[in-house]
């Protein structure tokens, strides 16, 4: 467990791929791929 003054870091891998094939399966009427990576807190790298 991270004490107060540590930093905690976590990697997250998103396969746009299979977002774009399941939200093609699904028949969306509407779907904002920017939503997905749109995270507060997340930084891009």
């Amino acid at each position: 467990m991270a004490s107060s003054n540590e930093t905690v870091s976590m990697a997250l891998f998103c396969d746009f791929e299979n977002v774009a094939l399941g939200v093609r399966d699904a028949k969306y009427d509407k779907f904002d791929i920017k939503l997905v990576g749109n995270v507060p807190g997340v930084v891009e790298g």
